[in-house]
């Protein structure tokens, strides 16, 4: 399976976009966009997370980030609310849905707190997810 740093690079070239058009895009500099692009841990960590909780939820990605799905309508510390609120409305209990995405309770805990790295990578996929034109999830699963 290809990596979310590779299936960037594949979305934003296919789109002929140069990275420091993108990274303008999404609000980073064009060096995190680039280290994006090569791997980093912490967005290939936190972005399969994020694509396992929808896949747990049952509810595409960006609906996880904004309640309309959209980047322009993100606000800080939406995406942990957005998740507790999914999760509360499906009967899931935070240890059972912790457990199905491989975090630990604690870890999850700030998740729903709004104080993982979600609340900073999860908008900014989003928003380029909708300049390349794709679904959140296809940057985090392939397309």
């Amino acid at each position: 399976m290809k990596s979310i740093g590779e299936l960037l690079r594949r979305a934003r070239t296919r789109r002929r976009l140069s990275l420091e058009e993108v990274a303008g895009h999404i609000g980073v500099d064009a060096q995190t966009l680039s280290r994006w692009e090569e791997g980093d841990p912490e967005l290939e960590k936190w972005g399969k997370i994020l694509a396992d909780l929808a896949i747990q939820l049952s509810v595409p990605t960006s609906r996880l980030i904004s309640e309309t799905g959209r980047s322009s309508e993100a606000r800080p510390g939406q995406c942990g609310a957005r998740i507790r609120a999914l999760r509360e409305a499906r009967g899931v209990t935070a240890s059972d849905l912790a457990s199905g995405v491989g975090l630990s309770t604690e870890e999850y805990e700030r998740v729903e707190a709004g104080e993982s790295p979600l609340e900073e990578i999860a908008p900014r996929l989003l928003k380029m997810a909708e300049l390349v034109d794709l679904p959140v999830f296809n940057l985090l699963y392939g397309y």
